[in-house]
């Protein structure tokens, strides 16, 4: 048995028997064996070798796959070990590390073939180097993915152990009253965010709301319903010496800006469970060459940034939601950065 073993990611510990030996053939049926019901009906949905098998809650010590989760043996969270010998064993520290040891298990099951149809004896070990290890999915650009393609990419992501992403939004939620916007884009409606959600948290991963709320609205501001919001309705020079012909950043100035941030977050966080929000706040390039000119002649375009982006995270709290947003602006402007709330979490951008 001279081949590897492909498994991504890679784990903390991977031993072999003598010589790679092989160890158990997977018969007809057999006996699962688990504390998690749940996660040993998805073994079974997923690989049709164990679609015969019968779940059972009261070892005899002779099944042939044991789900077990068990802290004391091991106290690394979300982290589980794997062995297979004359049977398979996945010992987790909670119900994640069952899930990503089901993963891994799964993994080599897909390389069975290059074992002689029979599985190595092995043991691994692995736990996380990162607690939230996050992807995000543009669904703002071009075409739209619709419910059934989010779901099939949420199922590959869990299978890398991923356990958070976040849905990238412009103008892509179907807000009430607002449909002018997002109409011809396929938008995602609420009952598809919380069906979504529910998806997510049973393959362990959080769904987290990302609606940009500063700039990057040009979506909004081109219609004349929500133009008057706009810093610069007639579009800006940008930072690489162009010309951008629309508007995109909402004006911190005009009054009812804030208003209508309140609105999009107020309809669309509650169709989430997760207790986070990326308010975005990026690449901001139009402040001070519109509305706000004369403010930031006045006080300096840092500062203008800072307030108003204090102003969308105390909007946002309302929500008790933990408040992530972009840091490129802010880092521009470090003076600022030590009076930022300590709760609000800066993203690398």
């Amino acid at each position: 048995m001279d081949k590897e073993l492909l498994l991504i990611p890679k784990p903390k510990k991977l031993r072999w028997a003598f010589a790679k030996e092989s160890g158990a053939t997977i018969s007809k049926n057999g006996f699962i064996y688990t504390t998690n019901e749940k996660i040993a009906k998805y073994l079974k949905e997923k690989e049709t070798v164990f679609e015969e098998y019968t779940i059972t809650k009261s070892s005899k010590g002779d099944e042939f796959v044991h789900l077990v989760v068990n802290p004391y043996i091991f106290p690394k969270k979300e982290g589980y070990r794997l062995m297979i010998d004359r049977n398979i064993t996945i010992t987790a520290h909670d119900d994640a590390g069952l899930f990503y040891g089901v993963q891994t298990l799964r993994q080599i099951l897909r390389q069975i073939s290059h074992f002689e149809n029979r599985l190595p004896k092995l043991f691994i070990e692995d736990f996380p180097d990162y607690e939230n290890r996050g992807i995000m999915i543009d669904i703002s650009r071009d075409r739209i993915p619709n419910l059934e393609v989010l779901k099939s990419i949420i199922e590959k992501l869990s299978e890398l152990k991923i356990n958070q992403v976040q849905l990238y939004m412009e103008h892509t939620f179907a807000y009430r009253g607002h449909e002018k916007v997002w109409k011809e884009y396929s938008a995602l409606t609420p009952e598809e965010i919380i069906e979504l959600d529910s998806f997510c948290k049973e393959h362990f991963i959080e769904l987290v709301p990302n609606q940009n709320t500063f700039g990057h609205l040009s979506k909004w501001l081109i219609h004349d319903e929500y133009k008057h919001l706009a810093e610069a309705p007639d579009g800006y020079d940008t930072p690489w010496g162009g010309r951008y012909e629309y508007p995109f950043s909402i004006s911190p100035i005009v009054p009812g800006s804030l208003d209508f941030i309140n609105e999009l977050l107020g309809e669309l966080l509650p169709n989430f469970s997760s207790e986070q929000v990326n308010i975005g706040c990026d690449e901001t390039f139009d402040l001070g060459q519109g509305k706000s000119r004369e403010l930031c002649e006045q006080y300096g375009k840092g500062k203008v940034y800072f307030d108003f982006l204090m102003k969308i995270y105390n909007i946002a709290k309302r929500y008790k939601k933990a408040v992530m947003f972009w840091g490129d602006i802010i880092e521009n402007h470090p003076e600022f950065i030590p009076h930022l709330p300590k709760d609000m979490i800066a993203m690398v951008w």
